[in-house]
């Protein structure tokens, strides 16, 4: 193989992230009452395996086929059961990758057309669904805490491969987690994250919120 054909192969490639990622969509929704702008959030059923009773945003795994946008589109429906026709999809928020793999693409949206009493929502996925006021996140800073990461290694590690061996200076990961507390509801983690990621943009483009 020659260096014609390197070129040719690296021109026409398109890279992605090495590995392979859980990739998932969630929605950000913007509901537009009297008093200003509030978050919908949904308090997970309590009949599922996992994270039951959490809080988090509509939406769920990307299946094959299907674009971030197709994705959350679906699970709203799904979950909330508000079609595409009731959301203004304004934009998208960072994305986030978690410590297992996981690769989240959050939109931001305003439901329009519809009010919160016209959400029925599907109850083996959702328990409740709840807004909290914009503003209480502009006027509320999260608490963070953190957990440590550190390698746990197989018995048959090669360290003597490596300079310094069992000496050698592996990473450790402080992962950051951010909690809310707003009324009754706990709002941490990668949910958290989101809506101060939402934040974060907004406050950067001057909005107060």
């Amino acid at each position: 193989m020659d260096l014609v054909k390197i070129k040719e192969i690296f021109s026409d490639y398109s890279p992605s992230i090495e590995g392979v990622y859980k990739k998932s969509s969630v929605m950000v929704l913007l509901v537009e009452q009297k008093d200003g702008l509030e978050v919908l959030f949904n308090k997970r059923s309590l009949k599922l395996k996992n994270q039951p009773g959490d809080i988090c945003f509509a939406g769920g795994r990307q299946e094959i086929g299907e674009t971030p946008l197709d994705t959350v589109l679906r699970e709203v429906y799904e979950e909330l059961g508000i079609s595409k026709e009731n959301i203004d999809i304004i934009g998208e928020s960072d994305v986030i990758v978690t410590t297992n793999k996981g690769i989240i693409t959050p939109f931001v949206g305003i439901l329009k057309d519809m009010t919160l009493n016209d959400i029925h929502f599907n109850r083996d996925e959702v328990e409740q669904v709840f807004t909290v006021p914009l503003s209480y996140f502009f006027k509320t800073e999260p608490k963070i805490y953190h957990t440590e990461l550190k390698p746990i290694f197989s018995e048959n590690f090669p360290f003597h491969l490596i300079m310094n061996g069992k000496n050698y200076k592996f990473s450790n990961n402080s992962i950051e987690h951010l909690f809310y507390k707003y009324n009754e509801y706990v709002i941490w983690g990668i949910t958290a994250k989101i809506i101060s990621n939402v934040v974060k943009i907004l406050k950067k483009y001057d909005f107060k919120g």
